[in-house]
């Protein structure tokens, strides 16, 4: 029987046989100058008009109590944390704004809402060795700060 002499495993891990891969940050097609990435910077935190957002498409099944800190981030907040998507974070009206549904596709409205944010909540649903999804790459992508929950060696490893 030869079906335990393969690993048939498709995750994203490093250690797969196939690798599934929901994290993608762009490369760059040139290096830049640190004075042109400082002005390419400066002109996307321009055009952002809130502070810390959220985009949350599952209120349960998190394995990480991601609703705790964000609780507790938007209690500190010297402006309301901006909440997209579903309303995960009830009675807290003085500390949120709740947005409702991103408008159009999820992918091309997450992109449109986290460019209006300097921070963004990247919580991960699960807290796992090298398990970081396009939450991070998102925030990157966009310009923001990304807030994270995750393993901090998660993060290391999947940078390019």
């Amino acid at each position: 029987d030869v079906k335990h002499l393969f690993n048939w495993t498709a995750a994203s891990g490093t250690n797969v046989t196939f690798q599934f891969d929901t994290f993608l940050i762009k490369k760059r097609e040139r290096k830049k100058a640190l004075e042109e990435v400082e002005k390419e910077v400066k002109l996307h935190f321009a055009n952002k008009n809130k502070l810390a957002c959220w985009a949350v498409s599952s209120c349960t099944g998190s394995y990480t109590d991601r609703m705790t800190p964000a609780k507790d981030l938007a209690k500190n907040l010297k402006e309301k944390l901006h909440l997209y998507g579903r309303s995960c974070i009830k009675g807290m009206d003085d500390h949120v704004e709740d947005h409702g549904k991103i408008k159009g596709s999820w992918t091309k409205g997450i992109r449109q809402t986290i460019d209006q944010c300097i921070f963004y909540l990247a919580y991960e649903n699960s807290n796992c060795t090298e398990y970081v999804t396009e939450k991070f790459s998102n925030a990157l992508n966009s310009y923001a700060i990304p807030i994270v929950n995750g393993f901090e060696q998660s993060y290391e490893t999947r940078l390019p």
